[in-house]
């Protein structure tokens, strides 16, 4: 009779020495109340600084790929409503009809999807669909690129300003927001 593996190695570890089949486990590190009002601190500095900023910082600017893995990733986004998206995408008839969801929250969410798909063949621009790390003020973001890709964007793809991106997003779903910087949930 053939054992899976994984009751193979729980025989063979009941079947050796006692202390072979222990596992150590580290003991957490017990903080002092300075080190954790520190710890805390810090926390709130972090996440105060990487708030939705108007403007990127220059610490922020990421110039080469040596500095990606110490700059955190953020994005410039505008900031959308869901049902703004979902009427939207209604309206302009861009949901699938032979589709069958499975619930009322995936077709929701398929007409955000195709709202922005909808944005970015109109604006000529690549337009990603986000969600904020912290709570911004609207729960969904249209996002055009990030300080880690920028560059790329701009001189590579050729794409289309900012501004004339955002004043079509805006035009087009008749809300009146800024874009900002956010950091995203990746």
């Amino acid at each position: 009779m053939l054992l899976p593996l994984f009751e193979m190695i729980c025989i063979q570890e009941l079947k050796g020495s006692p202390g072979c089949a222990k596992v150590h486990h580290k003991t957490p590190l017990k903080l002092g109340p300075r080190r954790r009002a520190r710890r805390c601190e810090l926390r709130v500095s972090r996440q105060k600084r990487l708030q939705p900023m108007e403007q990127l910082p220059p610490e922020y600017i990421v110039t080469s790929k040596k500095q990606c893995c110490y700059i955190p990733e953020l994005h410039y986004c505008i900031g959308v409503d869901a049902d703004t998206l979902y009427d939207y995408a209604l309206k302009h008839c861009l949901m699938p009809s032979n589709v069958g969801f499975a619930s009322d929250d995936a077709r929701r969410f398929c007409g955000l999807l195709e709202a922005t798909k909808g944005l970015a063949r109109l604006s000529g621009a690549i337009l990603f669909l986000q969600e904020p790390v912290w709570s911004a003020e609207d729960p969904w973001l249209l996002a055009r690129h990030s300080n880690h890709n920028w560059f790329y964007h701009m001189n590579v793809l050729n794409g289309p300003p900012d501004e004339e991106v955002f004043d079509i997003v805006r035009q087009e779903l008749a809300i009146s927001g800024t874009p900002k910087w956010y950091q995203i949930v990746t």
